[in-house]
Formats: structure tokens, sequence, C-alpha cells
């Protein structure tokens, strides 16, 4: 059904169809890699990115989720990084035409000194398609049964996309444990005594996505 949503241009429906199929089914490459497509449609490129680098961490041989990684860094002018996807696509399949375009493109701004929001702390081309897959997340909502307090629910991984709503919002996230993003601490952040997400690349003064950022960025907490 997220596909039909799709087809049919309701991109909002879509992506929550496809939300609902990864609390169902874990996070499955496939259905993250829709999700970026939904996402870049939406115009929400951060979300885009994230959707599409979880897909590579189950497949990281998955050509549509690394494309869409690269428009989604091209959006948010993460030149180098993007063009690092499009090359890494290009190496696995050289007559990629919509790689080759992409990769042209980026390299004439890059080249006209456009600047640059690539962060330098980034392995860019992460998970590399050698790389060995990640086992799917087990991504339903925390039972009752469970003891993690109700007050706190940072356990709760959802579709593995971080809930921006939990790691800046002064209530955190309204949804709880029905929300279908994620309010546990990854490899790219850091968990701080209320149980939000600090980004890491702020802690170390890099972090190029100020407000747009999907982590926290206060560290009065830690």
């Amino acid at each position: 059904q997220g596909n039909d949503y799709f087809r049919e241009g309701e991109y909002k429906e879509a992506a929550v169809m496809y939300n609902f199929a990864v609390e169902l089914n874990g996070t499955q490459p496939a259905y993250m890699s829709n999700l970026a497509a939904t996402y870049l449609k939406l115009e929400d490129y951060d979300l885009a990115e994230r959707a599409a680098y979880v897909a590579l961490l189950h497949d990281p041989r998955m050509t549509k989720a690394r494309f869409r990684r690269g428009l989604a860094r091209k959006a948010t002018k993460q030149l180098r990084a993007a063009a690092t996807d499009f090359v890494t696509i290009l190496k696995e399949d050289p007559d990629c035409a919509e790689a080759k375009s992409e990769l042209a493109a980026l390299q004439e701004r890059i080249n006209n000194g456009e600047h640059d929001e690539s962060n330098i702390w980034q392995e860019w081309d992460e998970p590399t398609p050698d790389a060995r897959p990640r086992a799917l997340l087990p991504l339903r909502p925390l039972s009752e049964s469970e003891s993690e307090p109700e007050d706190r629910p940072a356990n709760h991984v959802g579709n593995g996309i971080p809930c921006k709503h939990h790691n800046r919002k002064p209530l955190g996230c309204a949804k709880r444990k029905s929300c279908v993003y994620s309010h546990a601490p990854d490899a790219r952040s850091f968990p701080d005594t209320e149980g939000r997400n600090v980004c890491l690349y702020f802690l170390m003064g890099s972090c190029k996505f100020g407000e747009r950022c999907l982590y926290s960025h206060d560290k009065a907490n830690l």
C-alpha cells in the first residue's frame, strides 16, 4: 500500500505505511530505501539520508539506497560526501548513467568553489559495499511488561532514524513508545542523564547541521 501511495504522489501517506511495515517486520532494507525515496519527495533530506544509511547497514550493496543517500547529501550541500556515494556506485556499476550525471554535476560545483557541508569526521563511503550486513533491528515498541521507566523510553529504537522531538524538544516526544522513530543512542550520539542523545559531532565542534541536526546540541545534562 505504501508503494501505491507513492505512485499516486501521496508521500506523507506512503511514509506512514512504510513506517508501519518497519514496525511489523523490522528495518528491512527495501522498506528503509523506500522511506528514503519518500523523504526525498517530502524534501526532508536529513531523514532521507538517515533512512538510506540504515538500509545500507543491512544491505551495503544496495545501489538504490546509496543513490538516494547521495541525493539527500547533495540537497544538504554535503558535496564531497554525495560525490563519494556516486563514485562508489560507479565502481560497482560503471554504466550507471544517473550516477555519472550526478557526479559530473557535483564535480562542477566543487571545482567552482561552492561551499561544502560534508562532515570531515565522517567516513563518507560507510558502510562500504564489501561490509558485513548487519542484522535487522527488532523495532516493535517495547511491551508494557519491560522494566524501562514509563517516563523515559530511551531504548525504543523505532525505525532506526533518530527522533528529533525526543532529542531536541523541551518536553521530549509526545508519542513516546508509539513513535516510529528511534529514541535510543547510536554510533553518532551519546545519551545524557535525561535520556536525550547528544550529537557526537557537536561535542567535537564539527556538526554542520545546526538546528537541522536530529540529535541534541545541549551539553548541560551530560
